[in-house]
């Protein structure tokens, strides 16, 4: 399986009927690696297997490694820079996007680096922590971290979740090192620089919204540390304390997870947009990942969604968020391979937000669970606090990200440490900072620039959650509010960028505002 080569370009004139020929003959390759590289990752997922992956690395790199493709985008790019733009207005936009896919995937085509990311992904996925000897799923130590008021107990789920990561160290810093080489092959400063630049992002535009969410939610993150540290009897808080929620035995027995699945799909339906069709893998067994993933096969046929659920809103939260992505590949249009995806990473994320945050919707938990409006406050309550917690979580690893790219000479462990100090307040002693927990996060491995995705996510969600309520109230069970989603955000896929997109779903473009909003209750 070969690209087609790209026929002569013009870089004054480009040639619009040969660039769309071969933009289409390109797209109709690209589909079909995607497809049986999706069904690898489907395998990677629910078994721990990456033989289908590992036998697709030569088309993989075929496709994505062939240097005239890359050459020939990199043209139009230029060319587009230096003033020419397409008739076809989706055509300019497959083109933007195909040179934003194949110079991301130009890196991670490249055999060493697909090798050892695939790897490194495999041990991650096939790791059980142990807890008092015990094998215990991630969930189960999550759910101690969250609920558990014994703070010896909470530090011993987090050092168990903990313990695979000085094997993950070195070689997350082996991948950093090729992929950093392979960036700066193509003109760009670091892997930093060309992972924010093939998502449409800039580093002083998400250095700007960084500094101003810490310098906003400062204020509540002090509240809650406080309130931490007065619960757990402590001046000086750790890792294993900021997750800690408040007594969930109303949020256990009434959101099971045996039940979650019911919960999310009467809740995509009651919106108009029904789910039924999507596969949901939601067994714990032996060698399944313990990460939730929507992987779209063929979509909109073929949608799967595998996650290993714990009791308690937190399963509701990672289920609606995982077919919030299920919604957007079943409902996006267009006839073009490329431009059947949102403009950017961050932009999927928020649409998968916006449907996870009705776990702390206090409206939605009355509606699904029965509770009484004291009881919905109090969840929704705890769902701002968890929200926050993510927040400056996140903020950590975009941080982390750009101090492991940019100055691969800092020792990855110290300046984890000294960030988390900087943005969580923990002071950590001397032994705690020779742990690298940092390598324990798995999109460091398998997806690295990515998590600022989350933070701009975040925002995005806040600000559809707060145009949806204004105009259709409980938009979440208003079939018009589904239908406004599905036509004026799903629907264009990538065919507009995220500003465009968000001006016609709330009337402006990016704004952090509404993210204030969601913090405040209102």
């Amino acid at each position: 399986m070969r690209p087609p080569p790209p026929p002569a370009i013009d870089p004054a004139a480009p040639d619009e009927a040969a660039l769309k020929a071969w933009a289409d003959e390109l797209e109709r390759v690209m589909s079909l690696l995607c497809r049986g590289l999706a069904e690898g990752q489907w395998r990677l997922f629910t078994t721990g297997e990456a033989d289908m992956l590992e036998a697709l690395d030569d088309a993989r790199v075929a496709i994505y490694g062939d240097t005239d493709v890359l050459d020939a985008l990199c043209t139009v790019r230029r060319a587009t820079a230096d003033g020419w733009t397409a008739s076809d207005l989706a055509l300019g936009r497959r083109l933007a996007m195909l040179h934003r896919e194949f110079l991301r995937e130009a890196v991670a085509s490249d055999p060493a680096i697909s090798a050892a990311s695939t790897d490194l992904a495999g041990r991650m996925s096939r790791f059980r922590a142990k807890l008092g000897g015990a094998p215990t799923a991630d969930a189960a130590l999550m759910q101690i971290l969250a609920t558990d008021p014994d703070r010896a107990r909470r530090e011993a789920a987090w050092r168990a979740r903990c313990a695979p990561a000085p094997d993950y160290a070195a070689d997350i810093c082996s991948l950093r090192d090729m992929r950093n080489e392979q960036a700066r092959c193509r003109g760009y400063r670091d892997f930093y620089e060309l992972g924010l630049t093939v998502r449409g992002l800039q580093a002083d535009q998400l250095t700007a919204l960084v500094s101003s969410l810490l310098e906003h939610t400062q204020p509540a993150w002090r509240a809650i540390c406080d309130d931490l540290a007065e619960r757990v009897g402590t001046t000086q808080l750790m890792p294993w304390d900021l997750g800690l929620g408040d007594p969930q035995s109303d949020d256990l027995r009434r959101f099971d997870a045996a039940h979650a699945r019911d919960r999310a799909l009467r809740t995509f339906s009651a919106m108009g947009l029904p789910l039924e069709a999507v596969t949901l893998d939601l067994d714990a067994r032996e060698g399944k990942s313990e990460h939730a993933w929507c992987v779209p096969v063929d979509p909109p046929t073929d949608i799967r969604v595998t996650a290993t659920l714990a009791d308690g809103l937190s399963g509701d939260n990672t289920l609606l968020h995982e077919l919030g992505h299920a919604a957007h590949s079943a409902y996006v249009t267009g006839e073009h391979f490329v431009l059947r995806d949102a403009p950017n990473d961050a932009f999927h994320e928020g649409l998968a937000q916006l449907f996870a945050y009705l776990a702390y919707n206090p409206h939605w938990l009355c509606w699904t669970a029965g509770l009484s409006e004291a009881e919905a406050a109090r969840l929704a309550a705890r769902g701002r606090r968890k929200k926050l917690l993510s927040m400056r979580w996140w903020i950590v690893w975009i941080r982390l990200e750009q101090a492991l790219f940019s100055t691969p000479q800092r020792d990855v462990t110290e300046a984890f440490w000294s960030i988390c100090e900087d943005v969580l307040g923990i002071t950590a002693d001397a032994e705690l900072r020779e742990i690298p927990a940092w390598a324990r996060v798995v999109h460091l491995a398998t997806h690295p620039v990515y998590i600022q995705n989350y933070v701009i996510a975040d925002v995005v969600a806040a600000q559809l959650d707060d145009a949806l309520r204004k105009r259709f109230g409980r938009w979440f069970e208003t079939p018009a509010a589904g239908a406004h989603l599905r036509d004026s955000v799903i629907a264009p896929g990538a065919l507009l960028e995220v500003d465009e997109l968000l001006v016609r779903a709330s009337g402006r473009a990016l704004d952090a505002e509404p993210y204030a909003v969601v913090l405040s209750g209102a």
